[in-house]
């Protein structure tokens, strides 16, 4: 059943479908941008049909399928694959598939903002604010006709969501270009790097030297930690992932963890300069710590005085 919590959010159960009815949520000529905020551990998910469909989705005779939920329907579904990826689907066939960012990932702790900008079948989505933190894109070269409503659902856990509003859809163009402007915000050669076959050989050549340069990485940790804790807690969330969860580990998972909470700065050693990262980010990347083969020194907090 769903339900509205304390703090004026709709609490959508497994399997169930909140749709939005109200002219004011409804799309305008096929269009419209989406801004929510959502909190819930994974499967956020969210469909934009024709008609509205079920409260509820046939999953005793359907196991394992979403179809039933609506016809000719488009589905995006963030935090799919065990919270790692964002998916949409099309009439319940996968059309886009994009890795999920770790700051973008659903929070069963925290409400997370994400916008949703849907352009008669051309799709932008993105975390934050309107054009920013960019997930996925995708085009239907055959849309889908008289989009106008649009459903709030959940997959096997309860999903919640507020301070829901429906803007007129922003320009795709509008959108790139702020999108670039922050890639290239403060790099006077950011519109050199942007064309397409620059892109793709800077592309090529950044994963092919990865490998190598995160083995530099963990065989000098210690002493990229000690003499240059400035620029390692510079580093981005994703190299940090990579990092943690590297097969090359030359370190003990203390040191890991030390790094970790240096980058995070929640040690005495963190530079003054670097503010601290937001909880969920550290959270999300402590389950990367593997502690079960730490020892029990490790793992001890030393007694006060």
């Amino acid at each position: 059943m769903l339900r509205v919590s304390t703090d004026q959010s709709v609490v959508v159960p497994p399997f169930g479908c909140a749709w939005l009815q109200s002219e004011a949520h409804q799309l305008s000529s096929g269009k419209g941008c989406l801004e929510l905020e959502v909190k819930g551990e994974t499967d956020i998910t969210i469909v934009y049909g024709s008609t509205t469909g079920p409260n509820r989705w046939q999953h005793e005779s359907l196991r394992g399928s979403r179809q039933g939920l609506a016809d000719h329907a488009y589905t995006l579904i963030l935090g799919s694959h065990r919270n790692s990826s964002a998916k949409l689907e099309k009439d319940n066939v996968t059309c886009a598939q994009a890795q999920l960012p770790l700051p973008a990932r659903p929070s069963k702790q925290l409400f997370k903002p994400y916008w949703v900008n849907f352009d008669h079948g051309s799709f932008m989505v993105g975390s934050g604010a309107p054009g920013e933190g960019f997930i996925l894109t995708w085009e239907d070269p055959q849309p889908l006709e008289d989009i106008q409503y649009i459903g709030l659902s959940a997959w096997d856990k309860h999903v919640s969501y507020r301070r829901i509003t429906l803007s007129p859809a922003v320009s795709t163009s509008l959108i790139l270009q702020q999108q670039q402007h922050q890639q290239g915000q403060g790099d006077h050669h950011a519109q050199v790097v942007s064309e397409p076959s620059r892109v793709a050989s800077l592309a090529l050549m950044c994963y092919l030297i990865k490998p190598q340069l995160m083995r530099v990485l963990i065989a000098s940790l210690a002493q990229v930690v000690q003499k240059h804790a400035h620029a390692f807690c510079y580093l981005g969330e994703e190299t940090i992932q990579d990092l943690l969860s590297s097969n090359l580990q030359a370190v003990s998972e203390l040191q890991l963890l030390e790094a970790l909470l240096l980058w995070a700065g929640k040690t005495a050693s963190s530079p003054a300069a670097s503010d601290p990262r937001p909880l969920y980010i550290v959270e999300a990347l402590m389950h990367l710590i593997r502690f079960p083969l730490m020892t029990e020194a490790d793992v001890q907090v030393p007694s006060p005085g």
